[in-house]
């Protein structure tokens, strides 16, 4: 069975319901800034002729890791953020 034999076959209802139920898992939400962030590196690094400088590459990890406490403390964080924001 290929690849794509599994992708075809996957429950995608499953993950559906299981990222729009509200509480999505602490590990989910920092796996999926980590694959952004990741993401973004490769391809720059890929397609780019110039490669990042090393204090490019520190910064971008700096802002990953804010990422990652961002989202760790979400929940005593958040009344604050919206006390300064304006809808």
């Amino acid at each position: 069975m290929g690849f794509i034999d599994y992708f075809m076959a996957t429950d995608w209802g499953f993950a559906y319901r299981f990222l729009t139920k509200g509480h999505i898992p602490l590990i989910v939400q920092i796996l999926a800034v980590n694959t952004l962030f990741l993401t973004l590196y490769v391809a720059r690094n890929a397609t780019a002729k110039n490669r990042f400088r090393h204090s490019t590459v520190l910064t971008i990890q700096g802002l990953l890791i804010g990422a990652n406490l961002a989202v760790i403390m979400q929940d005593s964080v958040w009344p604050y953020v919206q006390r300064f924001t304006v809808l």
